[in-house]
């Protein structure tokens, strides 16, 4: 069981608050909810945990007091500030108390693209940040940009409770653009709102991955420079532009990965995607 403290923040009309809720858990998300539900239990409508660390349960301060028996706490100290628009990290992701990257501030909704520096390199990159409310039907309609679709995957990153291992699944069976909505939508929970995964959707054509990150981003990476560019007009064409240099939750921006409280493990879900036609994907050895 784990400790966890986070900030809480709400708004009325022109005016925003802030409080310290804390939380015991097994793993971040579930603290997460648990500090939601706490909030909810104190009168504040729609609350968000803007950002959450471990902390000490020494460390608790006199202020903090708990309606539960001590599974949560909060402080009965509130700050307030005045309401401005900010960006909202997806769900899966979360900032973290460290303050000497660049913090949800920052970070502003757009598109960068960039290409391999070497003469040999073809590669093109493009990484875009959206709107959570957004970020599925960006990506569902982006895979109809592509012109053919040979397999799906699922990657489940090495710092999910510690394994230090990379797997990723595959899924030839998932070649459409509705097969593969699909899946998604059937399984949202352990997919588009796991921070710990990344899924993508596989073209031959210019070995293309088109993904959802493990931040929550939208990844393109092709060695195709027209389809490259027709990615980028369907993002211009959703009012996501580009940027000359993106601000982005995978770069300098100190943060953690969660999942959510009615998900799977690790294990479990690697027992659905072989339930669901998954295979191991293993590296050909040279």
């Amino acid at each position: 069981m784990n400790f966890f403290v986070g900030v809480v923040e709400w708004s009325e009309e022109e005016e925003s608050y802030f409080r310290n809720f804390w939380a015991r858990a097994e793993h971040m998300g579930e603290a997460l909810g648990e500090m939601i539900g706490s909030a909810k239990r104190h009168g504040i409508l729609n609350p968000i945990v803007s950002s959450v660390d471990y902390a000490d349960f020494d460390d608790l301060p006199e202020t903090a007091t708990s309606d539960d028996d001590g599974d949560t706490f909060a402080d009965d100290t509130v700050h307030s500030f005045p309401t401005e628009p900010t960006y909202r990290l997806p769900y899966g992701v979360v900032e973290s108390f460290a303050n000497d990257g660049y913090t949800t501030e920052d970070l502003t909704v757009g598109y960068a693209t960039e290409i391999g520096e070497d003469e040999d390199d073809d590669l093109i990159e493009l990484r875009a940040l959206v709107n959570e409310d957004d970020l599925l039907s960006i990506y569902l309609e982006l895979i109809d940009v592509l012109p053919d679709i040979s397999e799906f995957w699922i990657e489940l990153q090495d710092d999910w409770e510690q394994t230090d291992a990379e797997e990723i699944y595959t899924n030839a069976n998932l070649n459409t653009a509705q097969s593969i909505a699909e899946f998604i939508n059937r399984h949202r929970t352990d997919t588009l709102l796991n921070g710990h995964v990344t899924i993508t959707t596989f073209s031959p054509t210019g070995a293309t991955n088109l993904s959802i990150s493990d931040h929550k981003m939208i990844e393109v990476l092709t060695y195709d420079e027209e389809l490259a560019a027709r990615m980028g007009q369907f993002l211009e064409h959703r009012e996501v532009h580009e940027q000359y240099e993106l601000v982005g939750i995978d770069h300098e921006f100190h943060h953690w990965h969660y999942r959510g409280p009615q998900s799977r493990d690790r294990q479990g879900l690697v027992e659905l995607l072989k339930q669901e036609g998954f295979e191991l994907w293993v590296p050909e050895r040279e």
